[in-house]
């Protein structure tokens, strides 16, 4: 049977149905019965959220599954899941704990307040958060919804803690979505990884922590022996210290925050001792810090992720290369459907300009970034009444141009308020310009919110850290494929649909030698639009 458009319309969530999208459709539709596994690259922009709510609702009346009818869709980025939320109210969504106001008391979030119904067990504390909790109410909806969102940490903690245990609430669904579905190799690499610094032992746990270490089982060895001990040993003394309290006490607060936060660091780390393999991890150390991490994903991504659909949709505006994509993620070639779709964006509409400035390698930025800031501070005056986007890679580089804009155009963020500067920029009448090293992807900075971008470094990834180094090592084209996913992501933020429009400018003059060398992994609707001043 060949589906068609008639098959499948009257679950599009728009009116107007774009080229890309019919396209996309039809591919997944024809090929979900035959294949485990379906592949998207749709350019950044393409309408991915429509494709993937269509494709979901069509599975839940004409899919046969023994699975639980529906499915779960999936995001790497928190800024994306809260697009679908906007977008489409009736998927059911959630967020982890942290994110819900406990209704009972005041400046606790849900996981703070179900920890102290928990300590509390049989008062009226505790009867409070099993009559109503706006997280428990959240989840069973989630739950009863057919069409449910969440983002990747979220649910690889679910998938691990509930789906694989004795009596799980979390079913395997006829359709597994995962939307930016480039990210899934690092989400899953961070999940099992572990990393412990120097203050934290010292500051929370009393710990002295090792000067180095001989080699990597020595390190996991510390963890078990010393390390865990400690965690736990902490955690025990505060959740001891809380049950003198009264639950309306000052102190109530801080240390139950505290706990929580300790007590996800511990099932974190008991994780990595589970998964550990001292021949396929890597470490990397110095004074203040050391991380372990495994050095192939591919090895947990079934058990991880894809064994919560029956099938599995994967979309992205950059897989760029399906094979070395695959292997990355685990995921058979002979199982798998794959369609690249060209951009229907107008090439007259999303120029990128390479315009060198220098290079802004490590051993030449000190006497590059004065000249890489003066283009900067030019092109925002070219673009005088217009909002945009500066890609930093650094957050040295974002505040050397901040500190030295004479514009006074320039956002920037730090850590903690990420979400508010966008926000504040995306609200505001004035012609305010975003700085960042990581709003790479999954923002939305469509028609006047961005009329130009600029990325002024290659965002290579960071060599000192030795998975990079063992990973560029032992997979051909990874490192590549790595810093030109970012670089094709990054300049996709501004242009999101055939009427819309941006300028793109590359200033490091590095890219020229990349791009020769790396020329076939860039997609042909990028290269179309490649001018070199």
């Amino acid at each position: 049977m060949t589906i068609t458009k008639k098959d499948w319309q009257i679950y599009f969530p728009h009116q107007h149905v774009r080229d890309i999208q019919e396209k996309s459709i039809i591919f997944a539709l024809n090929n979900i019965l035959s294949n485990k596994n379906i592949v998207l690259e749709v350019t950044t922009g393409g309408g991915k959220s429509a494709i993937a709510l269509t494709i979901a609702k069509w599975a839940m009346s004409n899919f046969p599954s023994t699975a639980q009818r529906g499915a779960y869709i999936i995001t790497t980025q928190k800024t994306l899941q809260q697009q679908y939320v906007d977008d489409f109210p009736e998927i059911a969504n959630i967020w982890s704990k942290s994110n819900y106001q406990c209704i009972h008391r005041k400046r606790m979030n849900c996981e703070e307040g179900q920890l102290m119904a928990k300590i509390f067990s049989g008062t009226k504390e505790s009867d409070k958060c099993e009559t109503q909790c706006i997280y428990t109410s959240a989840y069973k909806q989630f739950l009863i919804n057919p069409i449910g969102i969440t983002n990747m940490p979220y649910i690889l903690n679910q998938i691990e803690y509930n789906f694989h245990s004795e009596s799980p609430s979390l079913k395997k669904r006829q359709l597994l979505i995962v939307d930016e579905c480039h990210n899934i190799e690092q989400s899953i690499v961070d999940f099992v990884a572990t990393k412990i610094d120097a203050i934290h032992c010292e500051n929370d746990l009393a710990l002295k922590f090792p000067d180095t270490f001989e080699n990597i089982s020595a390190a996991r060895e510390w963890v078990e022996a010393s390390y865990i001990p400690a965690l736990e040993s902490k955690i025990q003394e505060i959740l001891s210290s809380i049950e003198k309290l009264n639950p309306r006490s000052s102190e109530m607060k801080s240390l139950t925050k505290q706990s929580s936060s300790l007590d996800k660091i511990c099932c974190k780390t008991k994780r990595f001792l589970e998964k550990f393999d001292p021949d396929r991890w890597v470490m990397t150390q110095d004074p203040r810090f050391f991380e372990i991490k495994p050095i192939y994903a591919s090895e947990f991504a079934h058990n991880c992720l894809f064994s919560l659909g029956e099938r599995v949709l994967l979309m992205s505006g950059t897989i760029l290369d399906n094979k070395t994509f695959c292997k990355n993620v685990g995921i058979s070639e002979n199982d798998c459907s794959f369609m690249s779709l060209p951009s229907p964006f107008p090439v007259e509409n999303r120029p990128i300009f390479f315009c060198p400035v220098g290079s802004m390698s490590y051993k030449n930025i000190d006497y590059s970034i004065k000249k890489m800031n003066s283009s900067v501070q030019k092109i925002m005056k070219e673009h005088e009444g217009q909002k945009g986007i500066i890609h930093a890679h650094t957050y040295n580089i974002a505040k050397y141009i901040k500190d030295n804009d004479k514009t006074k155009r320039i956002l920037i963020h730090n850590s903690t308020n990420r979400s508010d500067i966008l926000e504040q920029h995306l609200n505001s009448r004035k012609d305010s310009v975003l700085i960042s090293p990581s709003f790479t992807e999954g923002i939305d900075l469509y028609n006047d919110h961005s009329r130009f971008q600029i990325l002024c470094k290659i965002p290579f990834p960071f060599l000192q850290d030795n998975y990079i180094k063992t990973k560029m090592a032992r997979c051909k084209y990874w490192y590549e494929w790595q810093t030109v996913k970012t670089i094709v992501q990054s300049l996709g933020r501004s242009v999101r649909s055939e009427s819309d429009y941006a300028v793109s400018y590359i200033l490091d003059s590095d890219f020229e030698y990349f791009y020769k060398r790396n020329n076939f992994m860039f997609p042909d609707w990028f290269k179309e639009a490649m001018i070199f001043v």
